[in-house]
């Protein structure tokens, strides 16, 4: 903002805060005085109405023309605390007290003080819309030239400020401009923002959020399309060609299997034979693909007696017993035993455990 700028700004927004003292009343000033009621009409001389009453009605006191004489109570304690924070340069601080103090007492006089903030934080989009708010409730309270003023400064801020067109494909959806809810799905007209970067999100609960990331600088349109929240996720499996591929006990496919998973924890099983099962504990998350490679191991070596079968002085044993335990544990294989005495002589067919 240019220095002539700052000046009609500053012009126009001091004044306005009712803490500033002048030996005459400023504009601003006079936007938060209440005007007095208009003299009655006067009657013809000699009528019955010229005649004076037979009782005087009492005399009803001026309302107060200043702001701080108009807010009492709990408004005047955070109008007081705001015009601290002001003249502190704490315009956060005092934009929260004279919101407070207008959240009470409703006097648009709060109002003008609070465009004064917005201004100085240079939240110009937020000055504009409280200045149209300040015009609209301001009502006999303002004057012509209150009212020309108010509509100069909005002019001016506008011109810092761009409107954003934004389309939802689903109602009753929050709009957040920067972090700060703005507006509900359908939108009534565009919103107003600053010029720059800018934040939008629209969410919906169910619904996964829209976030974008744009340059204002001028008129834009967002077409925000919510899509339905999901609590899944894609596996893909890679096994070894022939591989069986279970999924929570359920067989799913032979070598390689891909599909769609509820979120969560999930058994994944690979066997092939003569291979060693395999046998994992997984966690999908939500919408994150994820895939397993699986390269399975022989299940035996040494001529066809498993890795885990010890070889004793001849003996086949596994965990210190022989190998009639291992018989018992595997269906369908066969061996020939090579030492005399080691078991009886010929084929042995296991049988199922």
């Amino acid at each position: 903002m240019n220095r002539h700028v700052i000046g009609i700004v500053a012009s126009l927004l001091v004044p306005s805060l009712a803490f500033a003292q002048a030996p005459a009343a400023s504009p601003a000033s006079a936007a938060h005085a209440i005007p007095p009621p208009p003299a009655p009409p006067v009657a013809p001389a000699g009528s019955p109405a010229a005649a004076p009453p037979a009782t005087t009605a009492p005399t009803t006191a001026a309302a107060p023309t200043k702001l701080s004489d108009r807010l009492q109570g709990p408004a005047k304690a955070n109008y007081d605390a705001g015009k601290l924070l002001f003249g502190d340069g704490d315009y956060s601080g005092a934009l929260l007290k004279f919101s407070a103090a207008y959240d009470t007492a409703k006097d648009p006089g709060l109002l003008w003080n609070m465009v004064a903030c917005e201004e100085k934080l240079r939240h110009y989009a937020k000055a504009v819309t409280n200045i149209d708010r300040y015009l609209s409730e301001g009502g006999a309270v303002l004057t012509d030239q209150d009212r020309a003023d108010a509509k100069s400064l909005r002019d001016t801020l506008t011109a810092f400020t761009a409107p954003i067109t934004i389309t939802v494909n689903e109602a009753d959806a929050d709009v957040l401009l920067d972090g700060e809810v703005v507006a509900h799905s359908p939108l009534k007209g565009p919103i107003v923002a600053d010029i720059g970067e800018r934040h939008i999100t629209v969410r919906k609960p169910g619904f996964r959020d829209f976030t974008t990331t744009l340059k204002v600088s001028t008129a834009t349109t967002i077409d925000a399309q919510l899509a339905k929240e999901t609590h899944e996720a894609r596996l893909d499996v890679r096994a070894p060609d022939g591989a069986a591929i279970k999924i929570d006990g359920n067989s799913v496919g032979i070598g390689t299997w891909g599909g769609v998973l509820p979120s969560g924890g999930h058994t994944l099983n690979v066997s092939a034979p003569k291979m060693r099962a395999y046998q994992t504990e997984l966690t999908l998350l939500d919408n994150q693909p994820r895939t397993v490679d699986v390269a399975l191991e022989p299940e035996s070596k040494n001529g066809g007696v498993p890795a885990w079968v010890w070889i004793v002085g001849g003996v086949a044993v596994a965990g210190g017993a022989t190998i009639a335990g291992y018989a018992l544990l595997h269906k369908g294989d066969t061996f020939a035993p090579a030492t005399p005495g080691t078991i009886n002589p010929g084929t042995v067919q296991v049988s199922h455990f």
